[in-house]
């Protein structure tokens, strides 16, 4: 005997009834928030970040390349980065993780065609703020 698939798990909108997926934070039908998410991401980086900060950059945010297909390749791994010096167009910072590691440069400012190559875009990257709690601390 096969079993019965179950369905995805749902939870109703008080606002509208309508069934929204668990996992959502607002109902898509009427907008209603169920909870906040708790991502922030970074929208005045000049003022909010300062050199020893920490940063988590999301994959497929800054600088990349248009392939001929089409495809879009993105030049900055994602993950956690040190703060090492704020300037006007961006950050320079370094990888702390394993797969983002050595200096990086996350380009900040306004969408732009490179001026190294036509099928290169410089594309400002998209930052969460993050928190490193040592053992210990508060």
């Amino acid at each position: 005997m096969a079993k019965k698939k179950r369905g995805q798990p749902l939870k109703s909108c008080p606002e509208c009834d309508a069934q929204c997926h668990a996992r959502l934070a607002t109902c898509k039908k009427c907008g209603f928030v169920f909870y906040k998410k708790k991502k922030k991401f970074i929208e005045d980086w000049k003022e909010e970040l300062k050199p020893g900060d920490h940063v988590r950059v999301v994959g497929r945010s800054g600088t990349y390349y248009i392939k001929e297909s089409g495809e879009k390749v993105y030049f900055t791994n994602p993950g956690v980065y040190l703060v090492k010096h704020i300037r006007d167009d961006g950050i320079v910072a370094i990888g702390t993780g394993r797969i983002c590691h050595g200096y990086e440069f996350l380009y900040m400012g306004k969408e732009k065609q490179s001026s190294m190559l036509d099928s290169m875009y410089n594309s400002p990257h998209k930052l969460i703020g993050v928190s490193l709690k040592r053992k210990g601390e508060s």
